[in-house]
């Protein structure tokens, strides 16, 4: 006796707090055994996760099963719970047949039929008839039946035709939270037409209680037809503002909240900060710099990344053409310093340097004996490392 699971399952766990990475996800069978007790699943990390894994039938009894999961982010809040239906069954024969219909139930045994390359798990690919649906919204169902004649049980997906319609533009999108009003009477989001729109909007969440709520969005074409709805979990909490007293940065990897390189600012509900990232040791090539902020209150904001290409070059001062440091024929290999290169200035050159331009920086400095480095009143030449006068 062989067993296995006849139906297709397709779960979807979103965290409720956007912008956190999510540490934990798990799943169980039936009944909870509490946060935190269910059986792992691995994953990518990320704030926001897809992950395909498999799950073990031992020991559950033949028949119906509730196939649970959720995730936990990474200040240990769980995401509400998803669940999947599915049936345990034993059966000794390969499917036999696979067949989809689409809204109507033709009876089993009498839809469409599916090619597919016989075993006991299969994945298919096909193309749905057209004449079988008309402009609108559908649902394509599926089923299985292995060799003696055991239907699986029905799996459905919607979509929408638009093979029929008189266009293909969007030419309208609206949103709601909750609660459907109903076709056109939800709050419209402007969109420019097109085939494909992209829009940015703040939903209002006046008069909404506190708690997790589902933002609903959806599009409309030229021919009036509308499209699936998109659903979207979020939590409303009480808003308290506080001023930010604290600031870090980290490059590539996260060390912890709290544990980054700190950043000095003062205390505001507006910040506006510059610093230089510290690149001691550090190898060259492309790095993740990445910067957050925390409230009087202790809360961390999300993070804010950007990427940046790390090279050090050592250049020595020529002096060849002027006494201009900005000037990059002055320089070899040729080129200005930038903010993470070292500088050495050499004992004997036609001109030595002149710093009159503001704005520039540089790694290190390093002034030979007899060398010399002018800096012109009111001008700040910053210097991430050491001025090393020799």
């Amino acid at each position: 006796m062989k067993r296995c699971l006849i139906i297709f399952l397709t779960v979807l766990t979103q965290a409720i707090v956007f912008g956190q990475n999510i540490s934990r996800i798990e799943y169980f069978f039936d009944n909870d055994p509490g946060y935190g007790e269910g059986t792992a699943v691995s994953y990518a990390a990320g704030s926001a996760v897809t992950t395909t894994f498999n799950i073990s039938t031992t020991g559950l009894t033949k028949g119906l099963h509730y196939l649970c999961v959720r995730a936990k982010d990474s200040q240990s809040r769980w995401s509400v719970l998803s669940w999947s239906m599915f049936l345990v069954q034993d059966i000794k024969a390969n499917l036999s047949l696979l067949e989809y219909f689409v809204d109507t139930d033709p009876g089993f045994g009498s839809g469409t039929p599916v090619s597919y390359t016989l075993g006991s798990k299969i994945s298919v690919s096909f193309e749905i008839n057209p004449a079988v649906s008309g402009a609108g919204m559908h649902y394509l169902c599926l089923r299985a039946m292995d060799l003696k004649k055991r239907w699986s049980v029905l799996s459905w997906y919607p979509f929408v035709d638009l093979s029929m319609a008189t266009g293909s533009m969007i030419t309208g999108m609206e949103y709601f939270i909750d609660t459907d009003p109903g076709f056109g009477s939800a709050i419209p989001i402007p969109v420019t037409p097109g085939q494909k729109v992209n829009a940015v909007f703040s939903p209002s969440t006046s008069g909404l209680n506190q708690g997790v709520h589902f933002l609903c969005v959806r599009v409309r074409n030229e021919a009036g037809v509308w499209s699936i709805l998109q659903q979207y979990i979020f939590s409303k909490v009480p808003e308290t503002k506080y001023p930010i007293d604290g600031m870090e940065y980290f490059t590539d990897t996260d060390p912890g909240f709290g544990k980054g390189v700190p950043v000095s600012i003062t205390s505001s509900n507006s910040v506006v900060a510059r610093f230089s990232p510290d690149t001691i040791g550090m190898a060259q090539g492309t790095r993740l710099l990445v910067v957050r902020a925390k409230d009087a209150a202790g809360n961390w904001s999300i993070v804010q990344d950007t990427t940046f290409n790390y090279s050090s070059t050592f250049r020595t001062w020529t002096g060849a053409l002027s006494d201009d440091w900005n000037v990059a024929g002055n320089w070899s290999p040729v080129g200005v310093p930038g903010w993470n290169d070292d500088a050495l200035i050499p004992a004997s050159t036609p001109f030595m340097p002149v710093v009159r331009n503001p704005g520039l920086s540089c790694r290190e400095v390093i002034v030979a004996p007899g060398g010399e480095l002018h800096i012109n009143p009111g001008i700040v030449l910053t210097v991430s490392g050491d001025l090393k006068l020799n």
